[in-house]
């Protein structure tokens, strides 16, 4: 009989600080054709927006967590989106860059990541949302594990060269 794995520590932790579970995770290929696949954004904007210092208190847990967890990718996202609805879009920039790293498949990170851009004024943030799935292919096809800016930038000349010629 298999055994059940447990639930990583930070899901019991959030539970209580926020008042409610985590929804199960689900990756978001582009092939689902889907908006959103994960319901834990909208979840954590209204409750942050009904109490901002749950917010804060996610703040400052998440390094601990992080730490603890450094390869996941939902934890990643959990950070990006508590870093994106405090308004902190630097913080929250690196953290969906690193959950595409580790998941990049996942379209709700790379609209996310878009979002974010957009909010620091970058011009590939317009860029993403329109192009995601040129984004997507194109990162896994360069099989960097790093992505940040410059390979971001690097992946926009790419396809803009792909329409020249």
């Amino acid at each position: 009989m298999a055994r059940a794995t447990a639930a990583p520590p930070y899901r019991r932790q959030f539970e209580e600080l926020a008042g409610f579970a985590m929804p199960s995770r689900r990756v978001n290929r582009p092939q689902d054709r889907l908006t959103r696949a994960d319901a834990l954004f909208e979840l954590l904007a209204r409750s942050i927006f009904e109490r901002p210092s749950l917010g804060r208190a996610l703040a400052r847990r998440l390094p601990r967590w992080l730490a603890l967890e450094p390869n996941s990718e939902e934890l990643w996202a959990l950070a990006g989106y508590v870093f994106y609805c405090l308004r902190s879009y630097r913080q929250a920039e690196r953290a969906f860059l690193r959950a595409i790293a580790l998941a990049p498949d996942n379209l709700d990170d790379w609209l996310d990541l878009a979002m974010t851009l957009r909010h620091l004024g970058h011009p590939l943030g317009a860029r993403l949302i329109l192009e995601h799935d040129r984004f997507m292919a194109a990162y896994r096809r360069t099989r960097t594990g790093r992505l940040d800016r410059p390979v971001l930038s690097r992946l926009s000349r790419l396809l803009a060269a792909q329409e020249a010629g």
